[in-house]
């Protein structure tokens, strides 16, 4: 029996690594404002949910408005800038020189980059 661990630092990808999230909150924000009006701030009111939560709780009906919201949502998807969160890439940097792997998981869209689970982090990645 191999006594040996491995250790691995496994990451968020959206607000974790690249800081997305006040772009996903412009976008809620306005579907809330059409949708919901009733709900102020409604990009931060849905904040941490996914997207079949959301769906369920907000946008049940009318037939046809979750697929509506889907192909508006890869759209802006396809806009969005990715930018790092300051410091994250130098702390992977210092993980790895520690013999710490790192993982980066996500749920992409699958038009937006296709996924790929990752051999090396046993994990989803945006590849």
């Amino acid at each position: 029996m191999n006594k040996e661990k491995t250790i691995a630092a496994l990451f968020d990808f959206d607000g974790v690594v690249v800081d997305t999230e006040p772009q996903y909150t412009l976008f809620w924000d306005e579907k809330g404002k059409k949708y919901h009006p009733e709900i102020p701030n409604f990009g931060h009111h849905i904040k941490g949910q996914t997207l079949i939560q959301i769906y369920k709780q907000f946008f049940r009906e009318p037939e046809g408005l979750q697929d509506e919201i889907t192909r508006q949502l890869l759209d802006y998807e396809l806009t969005m800038h990715f930018e790092y969160i300051d410091g994250v890439v130098d702390f992977m940097k210092e993980l790895r020189a520690n013999g710490i792997n790192t993982g980066r998981r996500t749920i992409p869209s699958p038009p937006m980059c296709g996924i790929s689970p990752s051999p090396s982090t046993m994990c989803w990645i945006c590849s």
